[in-house]
C-alpha cells in the first residue's frame, strides 16, 4: 500500500510533463519556418504543369511556417479541383533533409486524377426553364434535340472548343472557344462565340405569370445571329474583371407586335443592337459547384444600345449584384445564404429583353412554375444542410480507365427559406404575383457527384399554400 501514492504521483506528473513538452513543441512547430524546395504534381497526363501551377497560391522558394501547411494544403487542393479538369486531387507535404539559407525544407506533392476532355454528346429535351414548367404544360411541341461536340482542357492548357446544332422547337449553329490564359502571366483570359438561330414557336408574353406561346407552321417567328467576344483579367487567385460586347440581330415576326403591343419598344421587326458589360467577381468559395464554406461576390453593369448602326430607339442599361455567404457550423451541419438584386434602367419597356425572377437561379423555391415581371427585383434565398452521407468513393471494377471507374458521392438533407420580390412598375400582360412579396420554404436531399455534378430533389410550399415537387441539376445557392 505504501507504494501505490508515490507511483501514483509519479505517473501524474509524468503523463502532466509529457502533455506540457508536446503542447509547448506544437507550439514551437507551428512557428517553424521552412522553404517550399519543390512543387511535384504528379497525374496530369495532359495538363500542362504550369496551368496546375496558375491555381496555386505559393511557389517555390516561398517561405512559410508550419502552422500554414494545413490551410496551403487545403486551399491548393480546392483552387486545383475548382479548375474543372480533375476528378480527384490530393495535396500532401514531405519534409526534406536538406536546408536552403538554414531553414528546412518541404517539398509539396500534388496528385491529380484526370477526367475525360472530349465529348460527343447528343442531347434531347424540352424547351422549358424547368422541369415544372414542362410538367405544367405538357406542351410536346416544345422537343428539340441536336448534337454538342466539347473538348475540353484543348492543348493542356484549359483551353474549351465547343461546336454544335439543335433542330426541333428551337433550331440553333453555335461555335465557341475560351482561352483562360492568352498571357504569359496567365492572368487575361478570351472568350469569343458565333452562333444563328430560328424557331417556328416563340413566348410572346406572360399570362397570370405564365408563357403563351405563338406557333408559326409555314413560317419562323424570330431568327437571331449572334456574336460575342469578352477579355477576362484575373487578379490573383479569386478576383476577376471581365469586360465583353456582343451584337445580336433580330428578325421577327409582325404577329408579335398584334399579340403584345411592347414585345419590343420600338416595335421593329428587324433590331439590331450592342451590348457592353462589366463584371466583377470575387469567388472565395471551397468548391465552386457545390459550396459549403467561403463567400462570393459578384457586381456587372451593362449597357445596350444601337450605337453603329445609324438608327436610334432601343436602349437599355441594367445593374445586377449578388452576394452569397456559406459557413459550416458543425462537422456535418452546414448554412447559405444569398442576396441577389437586379436594377433596370430603361427609357422604355420591352417585354421580350426584361427576364426577371423565375429564370436561371434567380427564383424563390415554391414557385418554379411561375414567371415574375419586374424591372427590378430583389430575391434573399438560405438553407441549412446535413450530410447525411458522407463523401466516399464507389469503385466499378469492371471498368479499366481511372477516368471513370471511381464515382465519388455525398448526400445532403437541406432545408430551405427564400423570399422575392419583383417590382413592375408597368404591370403589363397580367402579372398579379409582382409587386407582391412571395416566400417559400421546404425540404429536399442533395446528391453530389463527379464531373461537377449535383442533383437536387425538393418539396416544397409556397405563399399561395400551393405544394410543388421540383427536380434541379446546380447547388441551391
Amino acid at each position: 500500500m505504501s507504494l501505490k501514492f508515490p507511483l501514483l504521483r509519479i505517473s501524474f506528473f509524468s503523463c502532466f510533463f509529457t502533455i506540457g513538452l508536446s503542447v509547448c513543441l506544437t507550439a514551437q512547430n507551428s512557428d517553424q519556418a521552412y522553404v517550399i524546395s519543390e512543387i511535384v504534381i504528379s497525374g496530369n497526363k495532359v495538363t500542362k504543369e504550369k496551368t496546375i501551377l496558375r491555381e496555386i497560391e505559393i511557389s517555390k522558394g516561398d517561405t512559410v511556417l508550419f502552422g500554414q501547411l494545413e490551410g496551403i494544403v487545403k486551399s491548393t487542393q480546392n483552387n486545383v479541383m475548382n479548375m474543372s479538369l480533375f476528378n480527384f486531387v490530393e495535396v500532401s507535404y514531405r519534409i526534406d533533409s536538406a536546408q536552403t539559407e538554414g531553414f528546412p525544407n518541404i517539398i509539396l506533392l500534388i496528385d491529380c486524377t484526370e477526367r475525360w476532355y472530349t465529348w460527343p454528346v447528343p442531347f434531347a429535351y424540352f424547351e422549358e426553364r424547368n422541369i415544372n414548367e414542362w410538367l405544367d404544360r405538357r406542351d410536346f411541341s416544345r422537343f428539340s434535340w441536336g448534337m454538342m461536340l466539347n473538348r475540353e482542357n484543348f492543348r493542356g492548357r484549359r483551353e474549351q472548343i465547343i461546336a454544335g446544332f439543335k433542330t426541333g422547337f428551337n433550331d440553333l449553329v453555335s461555335v465557341r472557344y475560351i482561352n483562360p490564359a492568352i498571357d504569359k502571366s496567365q492572368s487575361i483570359g478570351l472568350n469569343v462565340s458565333l452562333s444563328y438561330a430560328r424557331t417556328h414557336n416563340l413566348i410572346y408574353q406572360n399570362h397570370d405569370n405564365k408563357h403563351d406561346l405563338l406557333k408559326l407552321d409555314d413560317s419562323y417567328a424570330m431568327y437571331n445571329r449572334y456574336a460575342h467576344l469578352s477579355i477576362t483579367k484575373r487578379i490573383g487567385i479569386h478576383q476577376s474583371f471581365r469586360v465583353y460586347g456582343q451584337y445580336n440581330h433580330y428578325t421577327f415576326a409582325d404577329t408579335l407586335y398584334a399579340l403584345n403591343p411592347v414585345f419590343t419598344v420600338p416595335q421593329y421587326l428587324d433590331l439590331q443592337f450592342f451590348t457592353i458589360s462589366l463584371l466583377y467577381k470575387y469567388d472565395f468559395r471551397d468548391y465552386i459547384h457545390y459550396p459549403l464554406e467561403g463567400f462570393f461576390f459578384d457586381c456587372e453593369a451593362n449597357k445596350t444600345g444601337q450605337w453603329l448602326l445609324n438608327s436610334e430607339g432601343y436602349s437599355t442599361m441594367q445593374l445586377k449584384t449578388s452576394y452569397r455567404h456559406y459557413w459550416k457550423l458543425k462537422s456535418r451541419v452546414f448554412f447559405a445564404a444569398g442576396i441577389y438584386a437586379r436594377l433596370r434602367l430603361d427609357s422604355q419597356e420591352s417585354w421580350y429583353f426584361t427576364n426577371s425572377m423565375g429564370y436561371g437561379n434567380d427564383y424563390v423555391r415554391g414557385f418554379e412554375q411561375y414567371i415574375i415581371d419586374g424591372k427590378n427585383y430583389y430575391l434573399f434565398k438560405s438553407n441549412i444542410k446535413y450530410n447525411i452521407i458522407k463523401p466516399r468513393v464507389l469503385k466499378l471494377g469492371f471498368l479499366k480507365t481511372e477516368k471513370f471507374n471511381k464515382i465519388p458521392y455525398r448526400f445532403y438533407l437541406n432545408f430551405f427559406a427564400d423570399a422575392g420580390y419583383a417590382k413592375d412598375i408597368y404591370d403589363f400582360n397580367y402579372n398579379p404575383l409582382g409587386n407582391m412579396l412571395l416566400f417559400g420554404y421546404g425540404f429536399g436531399v442533395d446528391f453530389v457527384t463527379y464531373y461537377d455534378r449535383a442533383y437536387r430533389v425538393e418539396i416544397s410550399r409556397n405563399s399561395k399554400n400551393e405544394f410543388s415537387f421540383a427536380i434541379q441539376f446546380t447547388a441551391p445557392i
